[in-house]
């Protein structure tokens, strides 16, 4: 496949470094004054107290990224924050749509897997160069918010441009997804929302590797899921693995948010035994998602395991209020 030239803010380093562009120097002209301001910086300022002030940068991808070219240090402080949600700040510029610049991302984490890995990709049928420029950080180490529906339309557009021919029978979001699991140092933030009614399937924890090591730190998940009428499959095995996994490894949410349509035969057991695991729960928004009374008994005995951390509740479709849930608060 011909590389076209493109511009992208999740472009690995070493692209900007074949260029001719240091990483550890001062850019040159309209650079010079946050070159002399990061120069001051440093001999003030420690990196941990500088990382703070970096850290309420997150929403500005654009002064990450200078900061990126600044110098070792600020580069160092900078690629972290800038990679730790890179689907959350993915938007459309000039050179490339959204597809693209989401694309992008995915040939990036790409770069940074082993041989063996993404031989696996080439065996199944994906155009890609034998050998790549081993980029300066392993960016998968710093995911930190994962979308998943955002990951996996990233990677399905990524397959439509690498792609020539690929067994029907490899599941192409899995895969990808699972060395992020296994790659990065602990989530903070997982979201399944908007998902495409046959994409649940690729995104089941339970079938990914390092998944304590990578849900263990998560403090928020939002789960909303109301599948098409059209969509006849049986997805509560799925849904079943996905809370049980959590469950297990996820036992320090501070926000949890699930909205989910009773048509659909949600897991109840497993996601009350979700919100009785969690350590310090603050935050707890969720509809009616069961159908019986003896099912509102078994939550309001779970909600109660948490009413001395919990400090918002939110209650939707609601059909009656039991007064057990009363009592609780």
């Amino acid at each position: 496949m011909t590389q076209q030239k493109v511009t992208s803010l999740y472009k690995p380093l070493h692209s900007l470094h074949s260029r001719k562009t240091s990483l550890y120097k001062p850019l040159p002209s309209q650079s010079t004054s946050l070159s002399s301001t990061s120069q001051y910086i440093s001999t003030t300022m420690t990196p941990d107290c500088f990382a703070v002030i970096l850290n309420h940068l997150q929403d500005d991808k654009a002064t990450l990224y200078s900061c990126v070219l600044v110098n070792r240090m600020w580069c160092r402080l900078a690629v972290p924050i800038l990679w730790s949600r890179p689907f959350n700040l993915v938007s459309q510029n000039k050179l490339n749509t959204i597809e693209r610049n989401s694309a992008l991302i995915i040939t990036t984490y790409v770069s940074c897997f082993s041989e063996l890995e993404r031989q696996l990709l080439i065996d199944e049928g994906f155009d890609l160069p034998l050998n790549y420029n081993k980029p300066f950080f392993d960016y998968t180490r710093y995911l930190k918010s994962m979308d998943a529906a955002m990951f996996d339309y990233a990677v399905q557009h990524w397959a439509k441009l690498f792609s020539h021919g690929n067994s029907c029978w490899f599941n192409i979001t899995a895969y990808l997804a699972n060395l992020a699991f296994k790659r990065t140092i602990g989530l903070k933030s997982l979201n399944f929302t908007h998902m495409k009614d046959f994409s649940i399937d690729s995104l089941n924890l339970s079938s990914f590797s390092n998944t304590h090591n990578a849900l263990s730190q998560l403090s928020s998940f939002e789960f909303i899921y109301y599948p098409t009428i059209s969509f006849f499959k049986d997805t509560t095995p799925t849904l079943s693995s996905i809370f049980s996994t959590l469950s297990k490894c996820a036992t320090n949410l501070i926000d949890l948010k699930i909205s989910i349509n009773r048509r659909c035969a949600p897991p109840i057991d497993q996601i009350f035994l979700l919100i009785k695991a969690q350590n310090k729960l603050q935050v707890l928004k969720t509809n009616e998602f069961w159908c019986t009374s003896e099912e509102s008994e078994e939550f309001c005995a779970a909600l109660s395991t948490q009413a001395k951390s919990l400090r918002w509740f939110e209650f939707s479709e609601i059909t009656y209020i039991p007064m057990d849930l009363v009592r609780i608060f």
